[in-house]
């Protein structure tokens, strides 16, 4: 018994310390996920494909993909985010629908 509550202590501190970690992370990502750095990232994504001489059709199509996956990243992000906020640590993420 106390070996097995030495690990479950040992566990516990170890979780303690991802909050802080978790919290840098998803600020980093929401920093990058801001309007104005989509709008970068996206611009600079669409001049390396030019410059890469790809058609013109491929680059457009691209580039749309691109800042769509950017979207579905920043909406799940919001809704990690609120449910953490929340205190609901087992969230259910659902692409392109409005939550109940």
């Amino acid at each position: 018994m106390e070996e097995l509550r030495g690990v479950l202590n040992t566990i516990s501190d170890f979780l303690k310390g991802l909050g802080p970690l978790l919290s840098g992370l998803i600020r980093e990502v929401m920093d990058s996920l801001s309007g104005e750095k989509i709008g970068e990232n996206v611009a600079t994504f669409y001049r390396k494909l030019k410059e890469s001489e790809m058609p013109d059709d491929v680059v457009t199509e691209l580039t749309r993909k691109y800042y769509e996956d950017l979207m579905i990243l920043d909406k799940l992000v919001e809704q990690f985010t609120k449910r953490i906020s929340e205190g609901k640590t087992k969230a259910v993420f659902k692409l392109g629908e409005e939550e109940e």
